[in-house]
């Protein structure tokens, strides 16, 4: 046995062999209960029956939110028994976080002193990560799904496969209209073609449906899925409805209302002030365009302009999807999945900027504490709605950008160049 572990080609297959029984475990014990997957199934059922699927409510309470065409997506996963449909969508989903990370380590990893270095700090983002990876496995989210396709594409069209990268990046749009951040910043940066062929995608993907379900019905459950997520209106000013919310819509009012319409709410107070709807809608409408407004101060450059380093379009990249679940309403907790590129770009910063000064002690700290915020539900888990009540996710993004503006590539300029496959996309 002492002679196996000699060998770190043989450490190296224990290693994967104990990760796929893991994997195989997690798979199963999963997909052995109910969770937000069956609604997606249910609404592709009931697609196919010529429903409107974006009325019904299934599971007595939650809506179908996502797109007709990842609906018919879906009809395979229906015409299996229920138990093989959730293995089968866990095992995707393993393959989603699995190439995440590829695209992400990949553009960083030519800095890394040495393989230990590196797994060390690969450990410590999945650690820090733990409890949104957890909650999207268990609640059998698309989330996973959607970071996945944004970061693909982007990977694709960083390496100039403009095609690829625009299919990706306009499915997940389709499927969940988060991504939709990514298109002014390709025209900011001054990639007008791929941008096109992102619309022309979504123009495709759009469409489509028509060719199963026809023209006439497939308008009908667009103009319907478009009044049920329209962000503008003014039940998503004011998110409050299930104390699991998270986000700037929901943050806010809970600490500008002493009442809100959740019914669940715990008899705590949590608000500093108490005011009328308008006045919140106002001002979570100011507050929401600052934080767009704020993404000037991470691009650094006039319109149309590249990137002043590739280390800087990562930084940017990582603001602008961490920002994607503050901004939009009605977000979970396991939409903050979004901050994986922003906790990995400051754990590198933290990995190469080693001086023990006290703004580092400050960066460190700060980390710190964000993971605890983030992952309280997973070591006290037993004070779960106390978390919910206050927030605290919604805080710790926060906190990723005020560090975010802290550390500002151009602090490790003597730093090897960690983005090459950017190269290409922002030097042309």
């Amino acid at each position: 046995m002492k002679e196996f572990f000699k060998h770190s080609r043989n450490k190296t297959i224990l290693f994967w062999v104990c990760a796929a029984v893991a994997l195989l475990a997690l798979a199963v014990i999963e997909s052995s209960s109910a969770n937000d997957f069956d609604i997606f199934l249910h609404g592709s059922v009931d697609l196919f029956q010529f429903k409107n699927i974006y009325v019904i409510k299934y599971n007595e309470w939650y809506h179908y939110y996502y797109s007709v065409f990842f609906a018919i997506l879906l009809k395979p996963f229906t015409m299996v028994p229920v138990f093989a449909a959730h293995m089968a969508w866990i095992i995707l989903n393993v393959f989603f976080v699995y190439r995440t990370w590829k695209v992400l380590i990949n553009l960083l990893q030519a800095c890394f002193a040495s393989q230990q270095q590196k797994n060390i700090f690969s450990l410590l983002v999945f650690l820090f990560m733990l409890r949104f990876l957890r909650d999207n496995f268990h609640h059998g989210q698309t989330t996973l799904l959607i970071l996945y396709l944004s970061l693909e594409g982007l990977n694709f069209l960083f390496s100039g496969k403009k095609i690829a990268g625009a299919a990706f990046i306009a499915l997940g749009i389709n499927i969940k209209i988060l991504p939709v951040v990514l298109i002014p910043y390709l025209l900011y940066r001054r990639q007008f073609a791929a941008t096109g062929m992102i619309v022309l995608f979504l123009l495709v993907y759009f469409f489509l449906p028509s060719i199963v379900i026809g023209h006439q019905q497939n308008m009908f459950l667009a103009h319907e899925w478009w009044q049920l997520v329209n962000p503008s209106k003014s039940e998503h000013m004011i998110d409050t409805d299930e104390r699991s919310f998270h986000g700037l819509t929901t943050l806010i009012p809970t600490l500008l209302m002493s009442k809100v319409n959740d019914w669940h709410v715990m008899p705590l107070r949590r608000n500093i002030m108490d005011l009328g709807v308008e006045q919140v809608v106002f001002i979570v409408t100011i507050v929401r365009l600052f934080f767009v407004l704020l993404t000037i101060y991470f691009l650094r450059t006039l319109p149309f302009k590249k990137s002043p380093s590739p280390l800087h379009s990562f930084w940017e990249l990582s603001y602008i999807l961490l920002a994607v679940p503050l901004l939009f309403p009605h977000q979970q907790h396991y939409a903050f999945y979004f901050c994986f590129p922003s906790v990995m770009y400051l754990l590198y910063f933290s990995f190469h900027k080693k001086q023990h000064t006290e703004k580092m002690k400050f960066i460190n700290t700060t980390l710190l504490l964000i993971a605890l915020l983030f992952n309280a539900s997973i070591l006290f888990g037993a004070f779960d709605i106390y978390y919910d009540h206050f927030k605290i996710v919604t805080y710790g993004a926060l906190l990723l950008i005020v560090l975010l503006m802290i550390c500002k590539p151009s602090e490790m300029q003597n730093i090897i160049d960690p983005l090459p496959s950017l190269r290409s996309f922002t030097f042309n």
